[in-house]
């Protein structure tokens, strides 16, 4: 519980608060409630960018659509390609 002072690292990282880094997920849905609601993702936040969960398109700071890498990442059942594309960022 104590990772990011115990690495010097307590200014930047190991907690949520405005100046701090963080990549977070946000899910529609409380997965205190129900473990299956941390399918229900909404937006995810990597690096100071917000991008939509189902298509990978940025939402802030800029609206940008997620580009095509041949991977077929846009269809269904491909987010998995496009998150691999966008993690390499």
């Amino acid at each position: 519980m104590m990772g990011a002072p115990s690495i010097g690292l307590d200014r930047d990282l190991g907690s949520i608060e405005p100046g701090k880094l963080a990549d977070i997920v946000v899910l529609d849905a409380n997965p205190l409630d129900n473990i299956r609601n941390t399918a229900k993702t909404r937006h995810i936040v990597k690096n100071g960018v917000v991008y939509d969960a189902a298509t990978l398109d940025e939402v802030w700071p800029a609206a940008r659509k997620f580009p095509d890498v041949g991977l077929g990442a846009r269809r269904e059942g491909s987010r998995r390609a496009a998150h691999q594309a966008v993690s390499r960022t």
